[in-house]
């Protein structure tokens, strides 16, 4: 199957300071389907656990990177993707752990469906039931407005709207799904991306490098499926955990700037930018009006509010205006 590859597949995982669901991911990489040849790369940010370590002592066949610090997730990728020597790559978070004859399922639809670029299985949790938000619409001004802003306490709990403008996947009959994008930490694609389409672009240090990287897929005429039949464990976001939720809220949406300014036309760069930066200017002086005068009952979820804020206009301003480069 491989072809000129060395392998019919490589697993490439981006690690930051999660070394048990390492352990877990890779014990599932190494039990999948052994009619497959294989290779487990993993790309890791500088954790600060003992993630390089395990992989030394108990993974020694698996090939590591050891980033001295944290390069951002599409850096990180492209790393593990210019090692790969797969006809087949698996781009997968640490919080996944794959079922043993999953991988083969999906090789065999890549086989029967030419036009597929990349493909995903099915994301569950624990209970077994389907994860939402990993198969997102592109983003759109009314996506923005709505579930970006401040209007998102009132409308992610509204299922018409969050249908209309950010998620809507059959959860029946049909089991090959065509997707406007797949999430990045679960995304199989042919070896041909790589020289059709091209890398991760490394200027989104994190988030959106997978929207841009479909986006430019789906560009070239290629297909993206979601398989209704597959599925894969996903715990969700155990890296970005570990991070303050101040920088998560700032870099999600500078980085949803960086995607409106490099694919839509400027009058909805504009747009979004006011939207974004406009929401969270009123936020700071609501919710500064809020504090000092002790009507606002809960402190601590006011002043994340207003750090998350804040910390969104520095960054975009630093960004913007060239001062210093985007923080990391």
């Amino acid at each position: 199957m491989a072809g000129n590859s060395e392998f019919d597949l490589s697993v490439i995982i981006v690690n930051w300071n999660t070394q048990e669901d390492l352990d877990n991911c890779l014990a599932s990489c190494l039990s999948i389907s052994d009619d497959l040849t294989k290779e487990l790369i993993v790309v890791d940010n500088g954790s600060a656990d003992q993630s390089v370590l395990l992989v030394k002592q108990k993974y020694p066949e698996v090939k590591l990177i050891e980033n001295r610090y944290n390069i951002g997730f599409a850096a990180a990728v492209n790393q593990g993707l210019s090692l790969s020597k797969g006809t087949y790559l698996l781009v997968l978070n640490p919080d996944i752990t794959i079922p043993r004859y999953t991988v083969s399922k999906l090789i065999d639809i890549f086989e029967i469906h030419p036009d597929a670029g990349a493909i995903a299985p099915r994301l569950i949790n624990k209970d077994g039931s389907y994860q939402v938000g990993y198969f997102r619409k592109y983003p759109s001004m009314m996506q923005i407005l709505l579930f970006y802003t401040s209007f998102s306490k009132f409308t992610s709990r509204n299922d018409k709207l969050f249908r209309k403008y950010m998620e809507d996947i059959p959860t029946a009959e049909s089991d090959l799904i065509s997707v406007p994008q797949i999430p990045g930490g679960c995304m199989m694609i042919r070896r041909e991306i790589l020289d059709d389409v091209g890398f991760m672009d490394e200027k989104f240090f994190l988030f959106f490098e997978d929207v841009d990287w479909c986006y430019r897929i789906k560009k070239k005429g290629w297909t993206l499926l979601m398989v209704n039949s597959v599925f894969m464990n996903h715990l969700g976001g155990r890296s970005i955990l570990k991070q303050k939720n101040e920088w998560i809220y700032g870099r999600f949406l500078l980085s949803l700037n960086q995607f409106v300014d490099k694919h839509y036309k400027i009058r909805y760069q504009i747009v979004t930018k006011i939207i974004t930066v406009g929401n969270s200017v009123f936020v700071l002086i609501v919710k500064s009006i809020l504090r000092y005068s002790g009507l606002f009952r809960n402190r601590s979820k006011l002043q994340e509010s207003i750090s998350s804020n804040r910390l969104f206009l520095k960054m975009f301003f630093e960004y913007y205006m060239k001062i210093i480069p985007p923080m990391k």
